[in-house]
């Protein structure tokens, strides 16, 4: 997701993934409610820390489910 514009970094540790958004920052910041909105609209539970969204997916997801669990939360971001 680095180089997906509008993503300054990105991290992870085990199954757990963050996305740093650029724009404000700090924990009332509002760009990452608005890709948790777009991601739920489109059916995907996110996690926004102001800027940062988290994605948790349950540890025996399938690959197919992870590919469009993360399709979803790239097209999030790009709109």
């Amino acid at each position: 997701m680095i180089g997906l514009p509008g993503v300054a970094s990105t991290r992870s540790i085990g199954m757990i993934g963050a996305l740093d958004l650029k724009g404000d920052s700090g924990y009332l910041a509002e760009l990452g409610w608005r890709v948790y909105s777009e991601a739920q609209r489109r059916g995907v539970y996110l996690r926004p820390i102001g800027n940062v969204v988290y994605v948790v997916p349950s540890l025996n997801i399938p690959d197919d489910d992870l590919s469009e669990l993360l399709s979803v939360v790239r097209e999030s971001v790009a709109s």
